[in-house]
């Protein structure tokens, strides 16, 4: 077995904003990228501050996010541990400052990022369900995280159960930005007290991944988290959050709790026509906090 050490600490126990060094030490670390060359990057949130009483429940410091270099040879100074962290037989250095979450790694773009999988059947006008993805993107970027919604519609997607079905088929770039994000959020209206037909197509399309799980594979999903977003009129939002969280856990996708986003509304019904800034007054006002602690759970549980 082998021997587990210390490596780039702090020269004393707790974050550097608690040692009067802020900036100039290890704050909050969560994630390692290696570039290359073999060089190592500590992805640090910076100064944050956690209050679940709050909503959103995390408090960003700006300016005070970092990603750090770590190279095999350390200064002198650092040796002496005069900039706050030591950091054993290597180097570490501040390569970039963040406006109050994550910056990014030059080499493999943002740490974290959300797909959105939306299936409205609108071809064109407001969509209620592609307005509160917009309304949930923003909660998003104000949490530092970069999303894309992907109006399934828009794309040609093949019938079919496998990941590429062939000449003529969008679905393996669409597959591939799912596979690269660490939030991977499912958006549908509800007919008839289920999904829409494009997210039951991109369920389809999912599936030999399930495959791959029953043949014994590791899921390609593994540490991602998974989040609903619904909208509807009346009735539906239980069955079909059922349906979607039981197919997310048979492909290895975690659904944190409070990760679903579920807007009944009448005036949300076949028919009405609400404007879009009627629709976010209405998103902002009954259910931004529960959209800022649906972010902040997915945040919690994904891995970038």
């Amino acid at each position: 077995m082998g021997t587990v050490s210390p490596f780039v600490p702090n020269c004393a126990s707790g974050p550097a904003s608690a040692l009067g060094d802020r900036g100039e030490g290890i704050e909050r670390p969560f994630d390692v990228k290696f570039g290359p060359d073999g060089t190592m990057y500590i992805v640090d949130y910076g100064v944050v501050t956690i209050d679940f009483s709050q909503a959103p429940p995390y408090a960003y410091q700006p300016g005070t996010g970092v990603v750090w270099k770590v190279t095999r040879q350390a200064t002198p100074r650092q040796r002496q541990g005069a900039t706050g962290t030591r950091a054993g037989s290597g180097r570490i250095r501040r390569v970039r400052s963040c406006a109050g979450t994550v910056g990014s790694h030059p080499d493999s773009g943002a740490f974290m990022k959300a797909t959105i999988l939306l299936g409205t059947l609108r071809r064109s006008g407001l969509s209620n369900t592609e307005t509160l993805c917009e309304f949930f993107a923003q909660r998003l970027q104000a949490a530092g995280i970069s999303s894309e919604i992907i109006r399934l519609v828009d794309y040609e997607i093949s019938p079919g159960a496998c990941s590429d079905m062939g000449a003529g088929d969008q679905w393996p770039g669409i597959l591939e930005k799912v596979l690269d994000s660490g939030i991977v959020i499912m958006a549908t209206p509800i007919w008839w007290s289920n999904q829409s037909s494009l997210i039951q197509r991109a369920i389809e399309r999912l599936d030999e991944l399930h495959d791959g799980i029953l043949a014994g594979e590791d899921s390609p999903l593994t540490g991602k988290a998974g989040g609903i977003i619904i909208t509807g009129d009346s009735d539906g939002a239980q069955q079909v959050i059922g349906n979607i969280c039981n197919f997310f856990n048979a492909i290895g996708l975690l659904v944190p709790p409070y990760a679903t986003l579920s807007v009944l509304w009448d005036r949300q019904a076949k028919g009405k026509k609400p404007s879009k800034e009627e629709l976010l007054r209405k998103y902002e006002s009954d259910y931004g906090s529960t959209a800022d602690k649906m972010v902040a759970q997915l945040v919690q549980f994904a891995s970038p």
